[in-house]
């Protein structure tokens, strides 16, 4: 469904670690598997708790991806390793 689109967003609530329970929120890392299995152009990490560190979920991410990414949380900024479209 996601095949080579140029954004996909993926909510991701923490960072790799911190999610005790397995399969209940998705971290960096596997964010970034799919979108590398899928040709997308860039994933957007979204829904990231306050606590959480933008930039250590970015880069887990991108760890798996052959894209770079961007994470985004509400009222903070945008951690990106590549400007804008």
């Amino acid at each position: 469904m996601a095949r080579g689109v140029d954004l996909l967003p993926s909510g991701v609530r923490l960072e790799d670690g911190r999610d005790t329970v397995r399969g209940v929120h998705m971290v960096g890392l596997r964010a970034g598997e799919p979108a590398s299995r899928a040709g997308v152009g860039r994933p957007l990490l979204t829904h990231l708790q306050p606590w959480t560190d933008l930039e250590t979920v970015r880069r887990a991410a991108e760890a798996r991806s052959t894209a770079p990414s961007a994470a985004s949380s509400r009222g903070r900024p945008t951690a990106s390793s590549a400007p804008p479209w």
